[in-house]
């Protein structure tokens, strides 16, 4: 009997490990998916025979990692539902993707940065004090 325990335990721990690779392997698509939106709205136009300015797609993947990471690493810390973190990052690539893309507003790709922050901030003494509370050296 111990060792039907032992193996639900085990089985328990790789299903875990296993929901956590497949929302990493969700948010990494996220986050890379202003570069595939990038492909195809060149492509779509080109398809057209329409010639379209977009940034070189090496500049967009550059800004890609830099926003999508710092959203990732912020929105991790957020104490919010996984849901509604979920829906955020896609919003705010989305968001990304339209004016870094499409429009070629830098500064105001990058806007989203500021609000999530300020949040960050706000919610800071409650992610301190969970952090306490468990052990973490946040």
């Amino acid at each position: 009997m111990v060792d039907m325990e032992t193996l639900q335990e085990k089985n328990n721990k790789y299903a875990k490990y296993h929901r956590n690779d497949s929302w990493g392997v969700f948010v990494a698509f996220t986050i890379m998916s202003p570069l595939l939106f990038s492909y195809g709205y060149e492509f779509f136009y080109w398809f057209q025979g329409e010639i379209i300015e977009v940034p070189h797609p090496a500049f967009v993947l550059v800004g890609v990692l830099f926003y999508g990471g710092i959203m990732v690493a912020m929105g991790d810390i957020i104490i919010f539902s996984k849901l509604l973190k979920v829906f955020s990052l896609i919003a705010v690539m989305c968001w990304f993707s339209y004016f870094w893309v499409v429009l070629n507003l830098s500064w105001l790709a990058f806007a989203p940065l500021v609000p999530v922050f300020i949040l960050l901030q706000i919610q800071m003494p409650k992610i301190k004090a969970n952090s306490n509370k468990y052990g973490d050296d946040t």
